[in-house]
């Protein structure tokens, strides 16, 4: 044995080594490289580090030389010691056996000299452990031999062969143990791994099966105080940008099966080493079995005494071999449900920069069970058709929201993820209870199965409480995405709601989603309550009724027998209660997975307004080609457009005849979301909307933009105006791709050359990007400048230049920080005029060649309106950039435009140039239609912004106030939470035992 297993290694290495045509199934190969994932890694561009150069080390000859040397000794020794037995007569077996053992070194000889390699040989590795193996066999055999048959030690020249053999044979092993995994890349530096690189790729063979690696960071932790810099980065492997580029080349459609196919190797490894682990793991009642058997006899003999000290070190080492099973293959279950967790959140994300708007739609059956139950005298359903329709309420719908996007980041993605690491119950569990089942038929005969049928008699009763599972976790999610949505809604008009003392309407709102979330947690935790009941019982009834059974048989029942049968049954109590437990988790896991799906399935934008979908391309100066001709310029050619819309299927069954009156012609088709106009702001109304509750409404009404045929003049500005609620900013929209365009004849299109990676020469090097400014400022949580800059280069002088011709420069003279000042999220600590201003001064710091300004001066009184406009609008800053601009204030940015365009009910009443419209007599009914819309919607606001002569006052304390600025640490708006220092301190342990 100790021969034969090192042999029959290397013939596998080799037969494999062969060129055959068998290639290594796709599954099983490593879904992202360690070079891959340092090629892909981001750049740090804060460091000021070069890359080191890429070099070729020497690599170390004295493995290779060791290795070589150590394998011609052990090969010529076996064949010199073959000859000798051929020559003296001994049997045949004998020289077989050292032939076997030649040949075996002769691999570790040719293996460095074929293939030499500074990370670890694997296959010498597992040559080197089969040979370990075969000269401890051999070692103790004679020791074996000597005990318990009284043989005669052999020779000192052969036991001191024997001993050599082995010693040899651990030190090659060990240097093997020592060698890396890895050599890092040219991009890593060498004294930094362990610091701030992971040493995870890099270590040694010892150290990953130990895990070594890690005790430095817990060293660390036990004697400092831990801080994010003394943790080390996540191996590039593992890192979401890495992990994410790759994914989404996957070629596979479903996002099950590309989750499987990214983490396929990872699965695999979990798999095969939890059964391992599962045969080791009952390797210990057939020792103990055996154990108990050796000194269970009347009248012991050295040899089971021998035996049970033999059992006893299997049993030991094949504990140890468990432990380094499970350690493996949770790293690896682990690993997978890391990166799947990253997969997952990054689909998510890169979906939501990608997706159709849909914010504002209404839930059909939400809608619909709304206004029931405030009809109180409307027609009644049956219990049955209720519950029909609210089950299919909870399905997954596509059309999500802020807050349902939230649950599926927070929620659904880390559910799937614990489930792939816990998965090895799944596969596990199975494979322990035919395990166990099979060494119970060894002990106890067919009475070890009478007690699986208190299976077989609470299965109807199991099947039933799974299904009920999946209904109670759609329920769960669906409430929770609504209680997401709701107070998504409330942060975001907080302010509105304090301003109008809607409290108490809007808490009782989110209660009321809080109540109904709550009682979809009490089933759960109800049926939940069901399961465990039902499989706990489940393992202490086996045992009693097959105990029962196999005496009854007329057996009897020996203390070999018992204790191994108890021991077994204990160790299968586990896997029956993991069952049913994850039967539940797989269910849910699918809805949550499903829910992803229907998300990552939604309609995106076409790649004509998204950069994201774009091949990424190095900047260029050439200009449009002769085939793109059409797309020069912004513009719309024969459009009409419509908010975006979740398709719904054609096909319903059960509402075929809905649109039928009752002569059973078909009434007016009205969509799942009708769309109204009221203001600026879109009203989307589900079907089924009772009279009752929406008098006012006229369902069959959808406000669109029809018909438009606009080409904006390159590099002037263009101001489209119009009274309230005629398409303003509906127009904006359809220019940025954020409204959906209607099939017509001829059909429209959107002419939009949009391009960042290539610049305009003409226009003092302008992407051809957009940028826009909404009229409901979106800012982010962070400085001023942050936000106007964002994430662009700063230039000192075009900054200063924007913070001038947006009339900040006082605003920012008032804040202590100045321009490091942190607004909050939503700017909640700037006025409505300053949010409005910062968001416009975004828009015109960008290199956009497009500005697309959204009613930016409604928000500022007149004389900040004025300001802007001579020191921005005609300043040099929007010079030879194509600006477009919705306003009221006609009159006061006539000057500076050169193309108007006035819409109406969603139609264009009247374009052209500032001239032609001058000529035609037009331009004066357009500056009093203006006139009369803002006298009717104008509020008295409190002037936030400067005006030329208050900048004038300010300029002599400037040099004051920038002195008391300087070397002043910005203060933060929210400040880092407090972290205690030190161990734990007693009080703490005295609170928690209070508390139990």
């Amino acid at each position: 044995m100790g021969a034969l297993l090192p042999f029959i290694l290397v013939f596998t290495l080799t037969f494999f080594s062969l060129p055959l045509p068998i290639s290594t199934p796709a599954l099983l190969k490593t879904y992202l490289t360690l070079s891959e994932a340092e090629a892909l890694a981001p750049s740090d561009p804060s460091s000021d580090v070069e890359p080191i150069k890429p070099s070729t080390p020497p690599k170390p000859l004295w493995r290779g030389i060791l290795f070589v040397t150590v394998g011609q000794l052990e090969a010529l020794t076996h064949l010199a010691q073959a000859s000798y037995l051929l020559i003296t007569s001994a049997p045949l077996n004998e020289p077989f056996i050292s032939i076997l053992l030649a040949l075996s070194w002769l691999y570790t000889i040719l293996r460095p000299v074929v293939r030499p390699t500074r990370t670890v040989p694997y296959d010498l590795f597992a040559v080197y452990s089969a040979l370990f193996i075969g000269a401890l066999l051999q070692l103790g055999g004679v020791f074996y031999d000597h005990g318990v048959f009284g043989d005669e030690w052999p020779s000192v020249g052969v036991f001191v062969a024997l001993w050599a053999n082995l010693v040899v044979t651990t030190g090659v092993l060990g240097v093997v143990l020592g060698m890396p995994l890895a050599l890092p890349g040219r991009t890593v530096k060498e004294e930094e791994i362990g610091l701030s690189v992971s040493p995870e790729d890099y270590t040694s063979l010892f150290g990953w099966i130990t895990f070594s690696w890690v005790y430095p960071l817990v060293h660390r932790g036990r004697y400092t105080t831990l801080n994010e810099k003394d943790v080390w980065a996540l191996s590039p492997t593992l890192q979401s940008r890495s992990i994410f580029i790759k994914f989404v080349t996957l070629p596979q459609t479903t996002l099950l099966r590309k989750l499987f196919t990214a983490n396929s190797l990872d699965l695999f490894l979990d798999f095969s080493l939890t059964l391992v682990s599962v045969c080791f793991n009952y390797a210990g009642p057939f020792f103990l079995k055996r154990i108990l058997d050796a000194i269970d006899l009347t009248s012991p003999t050295s040899e089971s005494r021998a035996q049970a000290y033999i059992y006893a070190v299997l049993a030991f080492v094949c504990s140890l071999c468990k432990s380094q099973a499970d350690v493996q293959h949770l790293w690896f279950g682990r690993r997978a449900a890391t990166r799947i967790r990253s997969e997952l959140m990054a689909s998510i994300y890169d979906k939501a920069l990608k997706r159709k708007d849909f914010s504002g739609i209404v839930d059909r059956e939400k809608k619909k069970a709304e206004t029931e139950t405030a009809d109180k005298h409307g027609k009644s359903k049956s219990k049955s058709k209720s519950k029909k329709d609210e089950e299919k309420s909870d399905e997954a719908k596509a059309g999500a929201d802020v807050g349902k996007i939230v649950n599926l980041m927070a929620g659904d993605a880390n559910r799937v993820s614990m489930t792939v690491s816990a998965s090895y119950f799944i596969y596990g569990a199975p494979f322990e209870i035919i395990l166990a089942s099979l060494f119970l038929y060894n002990l106890l005969g067919l009475a070890a199965f009478a007690g699986f049928f208190v299976l077989l008699l609470g299965w109807p009763l199991n099947s039933y409480i799974a299904r009920r599972s999946i209904r109670i976790q759609k329920g769960l999610l669906g409430a929770r995405d609504r209680r997401m949505g709701v107070l998504s809604e409330m942060m975001g008009a907080v302010k509105f709601i304090k301003f109008f003392a809607w409290e108490g309407k809007w808490v009782e709102r989110v209660m009321e989603m809080r109540a109904e979330e709550m009682r979809w947690m009490v089933k759960a935790r109800v049926n939940s309550v069901a399961f465990s009941l039902l499989w706990t019982s489940a393992p202490i009834l086996i045992s009693i009724i097959s105990f029962f059974a196999y005496v009854m048989q007329g057996n009897e029942l020996t203390i070999s027998t018992a204790f191994t049968a108890i021991a077994l049954f204990n160790m299968v109590r586990a896997p029956l209660n993991v069952i049913p437990t994850w039967i539940v988790q797989i269910l849910q896991t699918g809805v949550a997975l499903n829910r992803i799906a229907v998300y990552l399935d939604e309609d995106e934008v076409s790649e004509q307004v998204s950069s994201l979908k774009k091949d990424a391309a190095q900047p260029t100066t050439e200009a449009p080609s002769a085939n793109n001709a059409d797309e020069e310029g912004l513009g719309i050619e024969n459009g009409s457009f419509k908010w975006n819309e979740v398709e719904v299927p054609k096909a319903d069954p059960e509402g075929a005849d809905k649109g039928k009156d009752k002569d059973g012609k078909t009434s007016p088709s009205v969509d799942e979301t009708a769309t109204i106009v009221e203001g600026e702001t879109q009203v989307l109304l589900g079907e089924g909307m009772s009279d009752t509750a929406a008098p006012e409404v006229d369902m069959d009404h959808r406000f669109e933009l029809r018909d438009i045929n606009v080409l904006f003049p390159e590099g002037e500005l263009s101001v489209i105006t119009g009274p309230t609620a005629s398409g303003k900013t509906a127009l904006l929209m359809a220019l940025l791709g954020e409204m959906s365009l209607i099939p017509s004849t001829p059909p429209g299109k959107l002419i939009m050359s949009k391009s960042p990676s290539k610049l305009d020469s003409h226009s003092h090097g302008h992407s051809y990007s957009l940028s826009y400014a909404a009229q409901a400022p979106w800012l982010r949580h962070q400085s001023i400048r942050d936000n106007i800059l964002f994430g662009a280069p700063f230039d000192s002088a075009r900054y200063d230049a924007v913070l001038d011709a947006c009339a900040l420069r006082t605003d920012l003279d008032v804040l202590e920080d100045g321009d490091l000042t942190e607004i909050g999220a939503r700017g909640v600590s700037l006025s409505g005029g300053q949010k409005a201003r910062v968001a416009l001064a975004r828009a015109v710091y960008s290199r956009a060649r497009y500005v697309l300004l959204d009613d930016p001066l409604s928000a500022v009184d007149s004389g900040t309106a004025g300001w802007i406009v001579d020191n921005l609008l005609k300043g040099g800053l929007l010079e030879g950039r194509t600006v477009i601009l919705v306003t009221h204030h006609v009159d006061l940015v006539l000057p500076a435009a050169h193309y108007l365009v006035r819409m109406l009910d969603g139609r264009i009443d009247t374009q052209g140039t500032i001239k032609d419209l001058r000529a035609q007599g037009v331009l004066e009914e357009l500056t009093h239609d203006s006139a009369v819309t803002i006298a009717e919607a104008e509020v008295q606001q409190e002037a936030l912004a400067p005006t030329p002569s208050d900048s004038e006052n300010a300029d002599g304390d400037e040099e004051e106030v920038k002195k008391a600025k300087a070397g002043k640490k910005p203060r933060k708006l929210v400040k880092d939470e407090h972290r205690e220092v030190g161990g734990v301190k007693w009080a703490i342990y005295k609170s928690y035992l209070k508390a139990s």
